[in-house]
């Protein structure tokens, strides 16, 4: 009977794989919605696995409140090891990235979509990425962080 439910549970894991868990960063709000472009819903993650390098493209839909003409982000990824890295963006504001409007931004829900690299990354390596983004005075709005292994 036990083998039995170690078997279900086996496939399971493969038929279903690992999806990404979502973490609420300490005192910042989440954003409205967090896809994983490499994680489509209730699939494994993959195709992560660029070279020597993950590439993961995150879509996160956000409030503001006011209206903003700058937002500064940052992302970092914390290792199995234990190790944390800043990821280097090719641009140090999400307004460069806002999907379907331009800033300055209006209050209402927004939409942006960043392409993050972390370098040298094992296959099969858990990897905690966080972004946070901050209004025109640097308050952070929302911010969240993505854990999933590199396959």
């Amino acid at each position: 009977m036990i083998r039995y439910f170690l078997f279900i549970a086996l496939i399971q894991s493969f038929a279903f794989g690992q999806e990404f868990k979502l973490f609420k960063c300490p005192d910042i709000a989440l954003p409205n919605k967090v896809k994983i472009a490499q994680c489509p819903s209730k699939k494994p993650c993959s195709n992560i696995i660029n070279g020597k390098d993950a590439t993961i493209t995150g879509i996160f839909e956000f409030n503001i409140n006011h209206k903003t003409s700058k937002l500064p982000i940052t992302a970092n990824v914390k290792r199995a090891n234990g190790k944390s890295e800043i990821i280097a963006l090719p641009f140090g504001d999400a307004c460069n990235s806002v999907v379907k409007t331009k800033c300055p931004l209006k209050p209402g829900a927004h939409k942006i979509k960043l392409p993050l690299r972390v370098k040298d990354v094992k296959r099969g390596e858990k990897l905690t990425v966080s972004v946070t983004i901050r209004d025109n005075k640097n308050k952070p709005i929302v911010c969240a962080a993505v854990e999933l292994t590199a396959k």
